[in-house]
């Protein structure tokens, strides 16, 4: 496996969304990943290598984003192109027995995590509300 690839392809995905989403910035994609801007600004420059927990938060706040191409580089970047977005040429990858499985069980763990956490912090703020008012 290699990581480099991994970050190259993550840090596609990260400007293919600036560029699809106007008006949102790195800032606010790292606030919505739950980290630092520096953590952030390190991995896009290619100084620091993305964890599994970010390619999970990045798949889980964009399912349009194929987790296998994010992973190995097969398919396309998104699940489903549109119109305006080609098809990408993904570099191809080969991984070693059992990684591909490992690294995509582990970040549909950390997704299912946070999915829960996101309901419960929601259910945590209506009680809150409830008992401001």
């Amino acid at each position: 496996m290699c990581k480099s690839l991994i970050n190259s392809r993550f840090i596609s995905a990260i400007n293919m969304i600036l560029e699809r989403d106007n008006g949102l910035t790195k800032g606010d994609l790292s606030l919505k990943f739950g980290i630092s801007q520096q953590k952030f600004t390190e991995i896009l420059k290619e100084r620091m290598n993305v964890g599994a927990d970010l390619l999970a938060g990045l798949i889980t706040e964009y399912p349009d984003i194929s987790a296998e191409w994010l992973l190995t580089g097969n398919g396309s970047m998104l699940k489903t192109p549109t119109a305006s977005e080609p098809p990408c040429n993904p570099v191809v990858t080969p991984l070693e027995d059992g990684e591909k499985g490992s690294m995509l069980d582990t970040i549909n763990t950390q997704a299912h995590i946070i999915k829960d956490l996101t309901a419960k912090i929601t259910t945590l703020e209506s009680r809150l509300g409830k008992n401001e008012a």
